[in-house]
């Protein structure tokens, strides 16, 4: 009972986002791209990135770091895909994931880290299908019919996204804010 959620002085983040990105891509209107926004480090697990993508061919994989994007370009590329992937070992926060989620862009991560507290279950996929290389070979299936099940609402229900991402949005709040900490002080 003295634990405070603390969040993190992000306000500027709305702003940043819709100063770089064009309205243009609604929910329902996302291009058929799923993207790897994460750090090229062994802890993001990029092998089941590259993997999936042998896997799922009706749909452009893109891994920004590879682009070398500017801020707002790297933004416009996001808002403009359907679905942000992570995979990750390692995550405290996760603002890629954050943003893809305030685009309006589907967040699927890991039931690990950060990511339990901050995403609704339907963002999430069970911990143990990426554990490993051997543990997702195990899932890979699992994985891939998530995926496909939330591009399809993304495409065909969009409403029901929407639903979800009105959700998403509500539950990281207190995660891009500091105001529970500045209204207990």
């Amino acid at each position: 009972d003295k634990a405070i959620l603390s969040g993190f002085p992000m306000e500027y983040l709305s702003v940043e986002l819709s100063n770089d990105v064009q309205s243009e891509y609604p929910i329902g209107k996302k291009e058929k791209r799923i993207i790897f926004p994460h750090r090229l480090a062994p802890e993001k697990q990029l092998e089941i990135f590259n993997d999936l993508s042998k896997n799922m061919l009706d749909y452009e994989f893109v891994i920004c770091q590879e682009k070398q994007l500017t801020k707002p370009e790297y933004h416009s590329l996001l808002n403009s895909s359907a679905m942000s992937f992570s995979a990750n070992l390692q995550e405290t926060l996760g603002i890629c994931q954050i943003e893809a989620a305030l685009l309006n862009v589907i967040p699927l991560c890991p039931n690990r880290l950060s990511y339990s507290e901050m995403y609704i279950p339907e963002f999430l996929y069970p911990s143990e299908w990426t554990k490993n290389w051997s543990s997702y070979q195990e899932n890979k299936i699992k994985l891939i019919d998530k995926m496909y099940y939330l591009l399809t609402l993304e495409q065909e229900f969009p409403n029901k996204i929407n639903e979800y991402m009105q959700l998403q949005q509500k539950k990281l709040q207190p995660f891009i804010t500091c105001d529970n900490l500045i209204s207990v002080l």
